[in-house]
């Protein structure tokens, strides 16, 4: 059985959190998984899972309260285990010694998904974070 991680995308806007996509990444690198929460690899993590940040809306069953534009309400699940988050600027400020690795490239993508979104927005990149979590 296989892992996967489960993300979403929020930027801050007037003192708020608010996601603006789901599912950045969705393929199985254990080594990126490794890089951003020390799950299924031997790298060192960006940081220890933190948990969901304050503030991230959560149900019972491990699923992220999503609103869209309309205002129509629907769930994301987060996955199970590992729950945590990193803003933009903490991803990019680290030092990852290869940029030919595969963990490399998927955080390159996630990053610039999230740059997009910062420059369209105005935004800092401490105010767009990835918040994510994984399934065994």
């Amino acid at each position: 059985m296989g892992c996967d991680i489960h993300t979403v995308l929020q930027v801050k806007k007037r003192a708020k959190w608010e996601t603006v996509a789901t599912d950045i990444f969705t393929g199985r690198n254990y080594a990126l998984f490794s890089v951003l929460a020390g799950v299924r690899g031997g790298e060192e993590p960006i940081a220890t899972p933190r948990g969901y940040p304050a503030g991230f809306e959560v149900m019972d069953d491990d699923c992220h309260r999503v609103t869209d534009a309309g205002g129509f309400i629907d769930s994301y699940w987060m996955g199970d285990h590992s729950h945590s988050w990193l803003t933009v600027a903490e991803i990019v400020k680290c030092d990852f010694d290869d940029p030919e690795e595969e963990y490399t490239k998927c955080l390159g993508y996630i990053v610039a998904k999230a740059m997009i979104v910062a420059y369209e927005n105005a935004l800092e990149l401490e105010e767009v974070r990835i918040v994510f979590g994984f399934d065994s």
